[in-house]
């Protein structure tokens, strides 16, 4: 996926010049939306015997008490309180936070998925872009199928793994979908323009 100067700004959408720049952008942003799924885990293990919400409880507070836990408690909240109100109101555990979480990011992937594919019709690219971004989609699949494994392993909880089993594994396979989009962006390592994507990709993932 690695573009050249031209490539940047040379992307032709009905007409009109499209930014490989803007568009893949989107690429990190999910990978980092996985990130914060990773750290969302990591507190199944460590905070859900700790932290047994009421009946009383309401969804906001639920889901506020289960993103304190994790690396950004912040991103965490934000990302999940955008959802459809009718989705959030009926979070009632964290198991349903992390749940949610891993739907969010399957569908931003699936559509990084068309946005790349689309990409991959243009006349402008150059064969090296041509090859990277088929490589992206290829790792972005391999995602998807991780992020669907893991929605079916915690759909499956509780069951006859132990609460530190589930969580190791559901860490492992989200570790590997970041590790897929990170390696679709290894395309953006081959020279100082690819350079700026890849930097200006990990300044956008902060400010989202």
């Amino acid at each position: 996926m690695a573009q050249d100067k031209h490539g940047l700004t040379g992307i032709s959408d009905s007409g009109n010049h499209v930014s490989i720049f803007k568009k893949n952008k989107r690429l990190f942003l999910a990978s980092f939306a996985a990130l914060f799924l990773v750290a969302t885990i990591v507190a199944v293990a460590t905070g859900v015997n700790s932290h047994k919400n009421s009946k009383n409880e309401g969804a906001h507070a639920i889901l506020k008490s289960s993103c304190s836990s994790t690396l950004y408690p912040e991103l965490c909240y934000s990302a999940i309180a955008t959802a459809p109100a009718g989705v959030t109101s009926n979070l009632a555990s964290l198991k349903d936070v992390i749940e949610l979480s891993i739907n969010l990011t399957t569908k931003a992937v699936q559509h990084n998925y068309f946005t790349v594919e689309k990409l991959t019709a243009s006349t402008k690219l150059t064969e090296r872009e041509k090859t990277a971004l088929h490589d992206c989609l290829e790792t972005i699949d391999e995602t998807l199928d991780e992020l669907h494994e893991a929605q079916a392993d915690i759909n499956g909880y509780p069951n006859k793994k132990s609460l530190k089993q589930q969580a190791d594994d559901l860490k492992t396979l989200l570790s590997s979908a970041i590790t897929n989009q990170e390696t679709c962006l290894d395309g953006f390592s081959h020279d100082g323009a690819d350079k700026k994507v890849r930097k200006a990709f990990t300044e956008g993932s902060k400010t989202r």
